[in-house]
């Protein structure tokens, strides 16, 4: 492991991450953007003596080689550290999906077609749609709530928002994690274009009248005191008029249902967030 003149390590602590993350607004300090590299830029590492948070900032990888080439000043990352882009909004990371073929794979049930998705109640939680273009992008819809009513994750088109209500949130190689807490992960994205598939790898949402919606490795389960529904991974399903609908089949076959739960006692989103 590399270390500077005074035997500091590279790899910063993640506590002190962590306080850098939610002072720069989980985005780059200059423009907001995701993904981002962690810059001491006060000292500079090769001066410092230890990993302090108020000299470290987030920096997107442009931003990053406009520092390291002298065209942005330590005075300016000073500024804007004080007063970060995202200061005040959720940061958002825009993606850019145009494979041929995706799949979406929602705790081991994997999904592919022109539109795509898990609904509850009508309530679309994550769904894909193809690009209407051969040069398009492949668009998401949902929306994340953690266990406690708190919203976490929204998905518009070709963009992904983070609520500024996270408690924690990272963005490393592909994957998007969000925590309530310490080793709390209540929502876990992994986009791989290399792999054809963007992946619900874990989520823990709360649902109405005592209901939790938990994604894994297991699967997809609903907990709750009056009902337990769940469905094993290995599913997969092409979108082509055919869906697995779980409970009264009272809503619209519209997108992103092609997995749907219909029960009344589940409610919808605006019983879900605080």
């Amino acid at each position: 492991m590399s270390v500077n003149q005074y035997g500091l390590e590279r790899d910063i602590p993640d506590s002190v991450k962590r306080v850098v993350r939610q002072e720069c607004g989980n985005g780059c300090v200059i423009c907001g953007k995701l993904p981002y590299e962690y810059e001491h830029f006060d000292p500079p590492y090769k001066d410092a003596c230890e990993h302090k948070a108020e000299g470290i900032a987030l920096l997107c990888s442009s931003h990053h080689t406009d520092k390291s080439a002298g065209r942005l000043s330590v005075q300016t990352i000073k500024k804007r550290r004080s007063k970060p882009y995202n200061q005040g909004q959720s940061a958002i990371w825009t993606h850019h999906l145009t494979e041929d073929i995706l799949f979406l794979d929602v705790g081991g049930n994997i999904l592919h077609g022109h539109s795509v998705g898990l609904s509850i109640n009508g309530t679309v939680i994550i769904g894909m749609k193809a690009p209407a273009t051969s040069d398009g992008q492949w668009l998401l819809a949902g929306a994340f709530n953690d266990p406690y009513g708190t919203g976490t994750l929204q998905f518009c088109d070709n963009e992904v928002q983070i609520h500024r209500g996270s408690w924690d949130f990272t963005m490393e190689g592909t994957t998007l994690t969000v925590r309530s807490g310490p080793r709390k992960v209540v929502a876990q994205v992994s986009f791989r274009p290399s792999d054809n598939v963007i992946s619900i790898d874990k989520l823990k949402m709360k649902l109405a009248n005592g209901h939790n919606l938990l994604v894994g490795k297991e699967g997809i389960r609903i907990k709750g005191s009056q009902l337990n529904v769940e469905l094993q991974r290995n599913i997969s399903l092409k979108r082509s008029g055919k869906s697995i609908v779980l409970g009264d089949n009272q809503y619209p076959d519209v997108e992103f249902t092609t997995l749907a739960v219909n029960y009344s006692v589940l409610g919808n989103s605006k019983d879900w967030c605080n």
